[in-house]
């Protein structure tokens, strides 16, 4: 079972390892949903179904936090907060070369148009068919000469997103050879981690925030360890 970074009555959120599928697909492979279905039903002891619905969606070489929802009620009320943009996501991610304008180290909002062919995200013009608006903001943690560490905040939330949107600024994330990357990891997994989530709790509404520590992959590629509240309101 993987980490478990915040757990009650209502939700579960789980710190998804690289290379592992986020919810059951044709492959077999087992899933992170299905883990933690099997998990809850060991730790509740029942012999029936057991209600376990994923509210993020995370790619297989990605890792970082997974929200899931252990009711009904909390997976419709926490949908909804999610359609609203109601959940703050920040992701941090490796890229290569490092971005050249560094706009002194603040925010920069993206905001572009996708569609997707098969199973890849293209950047589009607002009027071509199946364009949709996708949005996020990124700001550099830290930079050497061959690569940069950024913090994302996700806006939108379409497939691949990061990866699209990071990749035609020059700058693809580490790993990620299908968007560009020169640098492929032997296990296939790319520099992109769902590292922070902070939301209103849909049943106590008290402000929950989450956060998965970085993996070493990344960790061991940066000069320190960062703080991400540091910049959260910068």
């Amino acid at each position: 079972m993987p980490e478990i970074l915040y757990e009650d009555e209502y939700i579960i959120a789980v710190n998804k390892p690289a290379g592992m599928l986020a919810q059951r697909d044709s492959t077999g492979r087992i899933s992170l949903q299905e883990t933690v279905t099997d998990y809850l039903k060991k730790k509740c002891g029942e012999d029936g179904d057991v209600y376990c619905a994923a509210l993020n969606r995370l790619d297989r070489p990605v890792s970082g936090i997974m929200l899931l929802a252990k009711t009904s009620v909390s997976a419709g009320r926490l949908s909804e907060v999610i359609k609203e943009r109601g959940i703050r996501k920040f992701y941090c991610t490796l890229v290569s070369p490092p971005p050249e304008n560094t706009a002194d180290n603040q925010w920069i909002n993206l905001n572009q148009f996708i569609v997707r062919k098969r199973d890849r995200g293209y950047i589009a013009d607002e009027n071509d068919p199946g364009a949709d608006a996708v949005s996020l903001k990124y700001r550099i943690m830290e930079i050497s000469e061959f690569s940069a560490l950024l913090l994302v905040e996700l806006i939108t939330g379409k497939r691949h997103q990061i990866r699209v949107q990071l990749s035609s600024l020059g700058i693809p994330i580490i790993g990620d050879k299908f968007y560009g990357s020169k640098e492929i990891s032997e296990d296939g997994n790319i520099s992109l981690h769902a590292h922070y989530l902070s939301f209103s709790h849909p049943m106590t509404h008290e402000q929950v925030t989450v956060s998965a520590p970085l993996p070493r992959y990344i960790k061991d590629r940066i000069s320190m360890y960062p703080d991400i509240t540091d910049y959260l309101g910068q």
